[in-house]
């Protein structure tokens, strides 16, 4: 990425981690205090965005919970905390050497003098592991730490071996480190792998939610659709009544897109949308009342499966215009995304929404008002991306950032097939692109273990 937008958003996220001293003064650890209203204040237009599977509107209806549901929502939330039991009572003689331990850890300087320090203690006193806290900086820390030191597949074999023997204290942030886990293995290309280490998301599906969606989208971006659907298939109904989640309806399109793409072919009939239409009204999340017409999902269909032939703007070019386009164009790339690829339609929606992200936030942005239906100049490229992965100002979405530029590489070869760009242009744009993620990566492998998943680019060229 350009040099000042990205060196701007990668030095923010050295500044404040959630273990850090809250920016608003109060003393308190980022995470306890600041980090939760941070993100409620974000920006929605990337939510709103996620809950259109195939469409500009909203398909979520609001509503209250039937009989039927609110059985399932009480089984959910009966066991929801059921891991955070009290801990068992402790001496003052091992508060003392907890204490102790605590007392040198903080005197120590790097990541291996501070695992070498772990490791003497759970030797020496594995029954006292529990009142160590870890869960709240340590071993978040060690991951940055061994990350940094390129060193991750030794933190990676801990965590794993650690769940295993310290489960009570594992589960206490296992959002996290299951994150890192899966992220690892999927870099590692041991997807087969990965299931098992979707349990506690399902278990416990409120408790990190944060780490979930990124789970959800990191499993999205790498097609990864059978394990996909099954978290999706066994969390959404919690996390789209809980009263803790903001957004929460955010988890449904990949299971709707699983039940869409069905469907979806060339020579579709009303004999497919009415199969379509009564298996998603299988669906115990209440949708709009649109989604459940034929009409609807005729003319999705009908753009999807579009010639690829040369858009062209209509007179009166109007805002609401151009964003119809913008959706029908990126409707269409999602079908040419997945015969370039052979993806899943769910990840090339996936693609294909953060494309049509991108055109929406630069239209909205551009103080042009001619008849451009797109700009893809290595400024705006820049400025766009940074501006659409940046979270809470402070941290990088790095899942979502690489996936951004692999949209875009591959919606240039779109347009030349479509007609709007010609080769040379294409070129220039997907050249752009490279050197983008060739600025970006060393900095990020070594501070998102996400962006490890991704160190080819193109994803499939």
């Amino acid at each position: 990425m350009a040099e000042q937008q990205l060196k701007k958003i990668i030095n923010k996220v050295k500044k404040i981690r959630r273990n850090d001293p809250c920016h608003c003064g109060s003393g308190k650890k980022y995470k306890k205090c600041c980090l939760t209203k941070d993100a409620a204040m974000e920006d929605d237009s990337a939510r709103q965005e996620y809950v259109k599977p195939f469409t500009d509107g909203s398909i979520l209806e609001s509503g209250f919970f039937d009989d039927e549901l609110e059985e399932d929502m009480a089984e959910v939330f009966d066991n929801a905390f059921d891991k955070y039991d009290d801990d068992p009572e402790i001496t003052e003689e091992d508060k003392k050497l907890v204490d102790e331990w605590w007392g040198t850890y903080r005197e120590l300087k790097g990541p291996l003098d501070e695992r070498r320090h772990l490791d003497k203690f759970i030797e020496a006193r594995p029954d006292l592991v529990i009142h160590l806290g870890l869960q709240h900086e340590v071993l978040f820390e060690l991951c940055s730490g061994y990350l940094k030191l390129g060193k991750i597949d030794d933190h990676i074999q801990f965590l794993i071996k650690f769940r295993e023997r310290f489960p009570d204290t594992y589960l206490k942030s296992f959002g996290y480190y299951d994150y890192y886990i899966i992220t690892w293995l999927i870099s590692k290309n041991r997807v087969d792998e990965v299931s098992g280490y979707l349990e506690n998301y399902i278990q416990y599906p409120v408790d990190h939610v944060d780490k979930l969606f990124e789970v959800v989208n990191l499993l999205l971006a790498v097609d990864m659709a059978s394990d996909l659907h099954h978290l999706v298939k066994n969390v959404h109904i919690a996390i789209c009544y809980s009263d803790e989640v903001f957004g929460g309806n955010e988890i449904m399109p990949p299971l709707i897109n699983e039940i869409v793409t069905k469907y979806l072919k060339p020579d579709f009939s009303d004999n497919d949308f009415a199969g379509l239409i009564a298996e998603l009204k299988k669906i115990k999340i209440k949708l709009n009342d649109e989604v459940y017409t034929q009409q609807y999902w005729r003319d999705i269909f009908e753009t999807i499966f579009r010639p690829y032939t040369i858009w062209k703007p209509v007179r009166p070019f109007t805002n609401s215009k151009i964003r119809k386009m913008h959706n029908d164009m990126s409707l269409n790339y999602g079908r040419f995304l997945k015969e370039k690829t052979g993806m899943s339609w769910v990840s090339a929606n996936y693609y294909n929404l953060q494309l049509n992200e991108y055109l929406h936030s630069w239209h909205k942005d551009t103080k042009k008002r001619d008849n451009a239906l797109f700009d893809f100049s290595k400024n705006v490229m820049d400025k766009q991306v940074a501006v659409l992965t940046s979270k809470m100002s402070v941290f990088v979405d790095a899942t979502k950032m690489i996936s951004l530029f692999n949209a875009i590489f591959y919606f240039a070869e779109y347009l030349v097939v479509c007609g709007n760009i010609n080769a040379g242009q294409a070129l220039a744009i997907q050249n752009d692109c490279i050197g983008f993620y060739n600025q970006i990566y060393p900095n990020m492998k070594i501070q998102y273990i996400e962006a490890l998943v991704f160190n080819k680019f193109p994803m499939w060229g």
